[in-house]
């Protein structure tokens, strides 16, 4: 590895991405019926992330999964954190894990919380009952502590069937 901050590839070519997604886990703590994670195991350590955002550089790091606050902790987002990335972080949430989610908040740029319906649908979608108010909770919690730091976002995402 080169020690510049700027990677390059056998070519000479630098290597400054504009996006990278990492999908910590497939695992989630829901039973969403559109989903195939549920049957996948496995999460990516920091070990596994740290080579890669070294050498891509990315402009933003988008977290996913599964339910990415199902796996991050202080410790997992400081070993990351420690390459001095000056990345954009978003990550992506179904909203369930409310500590988590209050722990790591000031980590990300932007959380983006999961919404699948009003009420009954989002909660048939997921296979958890009281998922959406829960989810809309802690958005609300969120946005209360948050002041003056970028507001939660909400994703409504398509159950992918007609």
């Amino acid at each position: 590895m080169e020690s510049s901050d700027t990677q390059k590839t056998s070519g000479g070519t630098d290597l400054n991405i504009e996006e990278l997604t990492i999908e910590v886990s497939h695992r989630c703590n829901y039973s969403c019926i559109h989903c195939s994670s549920k049957f996948i195991e496995g999460h990516l350590s920091p070990d596994d992330i740290r080579p890669l955002l070294k050498l891509l550089q990315p402009k933003i790091i988008r977290w996913s999964g599964g339910e990415p606050f199902k796996y991050l902790s202080r410790n997992y987002l400081n070993l990351i954190f420690n390459i001095r990335l000056k990345a954009r972080q978003i990550v992506t949430t179904n909203g369930y894990y409310t500590k988590q989610i209050f722990k790591l908040y000031e980590y990300f740029d932007e959380i983006r919380f999961s919404v699948y319906g009003v009420a009954k649908f989002h909660d048939g979608i997921t296979g958890i009952e009281g998922s959406f108010i829960k989810t809309l909770d802690n958005i609300t919690k969120l946005i209360e502590i948050q002041e003056d730091l970028p507001k939660p976002k909400v994703l409504i995402t398509s159950p992918y069937w007609n």
